[in-house]
This record gives structure tokens, sequence and C-alpha cells, in this order.
């Protein structure tokens, strides 16, 4: 449940970040001219599009130089560290969800099994065994005579 509350967060945070960048390209693209001016859309191919990584930088330094008294900047960082946090806990609750999960009751293993007390690599075939609490050596431990038909050497 935790897992679901930190990206809910981590979401938010995404969205407000993309909102806070979003208006201070358009602030920026008030004082640019039409031929110099980033789109936001989405949908925009263009490779002045503002939300490209490259782009981005000249739009923080325009801003910086535009609005000098804005807290824009301040709070584009806000929701960056809001961004990290969250995607970390998020990635750390996961883990701890999967590594605390109980282990199935049965466990499968495959292993080698001489065949006809033979030695040698070629009279080797692999075995399914189920283990139930025992060893793995003793006959209950199969299931069965199920063989898988694979010799070592083929």
């Amino acid at each position: 449940m935790g897992v679901l509350l930190y990206f809910a967060i981590f979401y938010s945070a995404c969205m407000a970040e993309w909102m806070v960048w979003t208006r201070m390209a358009r602030q920026v693209n008030r004082l640019l001219p039409t031929s110099e001016q980033f789109p936001t859309s989405r949908w925009a191919f263009s490779p002045r599009y503002a939300h490209a990584p490259t782009n981005q930088f000249k739009i923080w330094k325009l801003h910086r130089q535009f609005y000098p008294e804005s807290n824009l900047r301040l709070l584009m960082l806000a929701t960056l560290a809001l961004m990290v946090l969250f995607f970390g806990l998020t990635v750390f609750a996961d883990r701890q969800a999967v590594s605390h999960r109980p282990l199935p009751q049965s466990t499968i293993l495959l292993r080698a099994r001489p065949i006809n007390g033979g030695d040698d690599h070629d009279s080797r075939q692999f075995w399914l065994s189920v283990k139930r609490g025992g060893d793995y050596s003793s006959p209950k431990a199969r299931i069965g005579s199920t063989l898988i038909a694979r010799r070592a050497g083929t």
C-alpha cells in the first residue's frame, strides 16, 4: 500500500514540475520574438521544444534574465527534489515489499543424478525433484519417475 502512496505523490510531483516548467517557458515566450519562441505543446515536434533538455538550460537563463524576482525557479527546484525523493521512496518500498514476501511451500530443484552408478559425464540425466522439507537425495523427494530426458553430453 505504501508503494501506491509514494507513487501517487511522485506522479503528482512530476505533474507539478511539468506545470511549473510550462509556465516558465510561456513567460519567456512573451518577451521573445515569434521566430525564437519555444513551443510548449507536447505535440510540437520542433528542435526548439520547451521540454528538450538542451532548451531547458536556455529557458532557465532567459527566465533568470527577464524575471530576476520570480520564485518559479525555486518552485521548480523544490518539485524536482520532491520527484527524486518520492521516486527513491517508491523504489525502496517496492524492494521492501518484494523481499519480505514468504517463500512458497515447495522449491523445485533440477539436478544431475548418475544412471546405473556411472561416473562419466555421459551417463548423467537430469531429474526434476521437489523438496517438501526433507533431503534431496531421498527417493521421496522425486515425484514419481519425473525424468527430463536430457543427457549432459547432448
